[in-house]
């Protein structure tokens, strides 16, 4: 899957969360989409639906914990990775 692929199916289910859409933009970050921790579960759940992947527990607490520090685009770099981590 190509790297634009993932990104628009990242909006996509982001979209469907958010009132304002404009604030999906590549360097936003989750802080900046005000996501609560009920919401970033639920965007968390859907990305791994969607690209049949699983966060690791690790990288799930460092989302909590450090939201200002997460870019939509980091958060497309580890998508891409886990996908190919199972690849392998």
């Amino acid at each position: 899957m190509e790297r634009l692929d993932i990104q628009q199916r990242l909006h996509n289910a982001l979209g469907v969360m958010l009132i304002d859409k404009a604030e999906i933009r590549e360097d936003a970050t989750l802080k900046d989409l005000a996501l609560e921790d009920s919401e970033i579960d639920e965007l968390i759940d859907q990305l791994e639906f969607e690209f049949g992947i699983v966060f690791p527990t690790r990288i799930k607490n460092r989302i909590h914990k450090a939201p200002e520090h997460l870019t939509l685009q980091i958060l497309v770099d580890v998508i891409l990775v886990l996908m190919e981590n199972d690849e392998s």
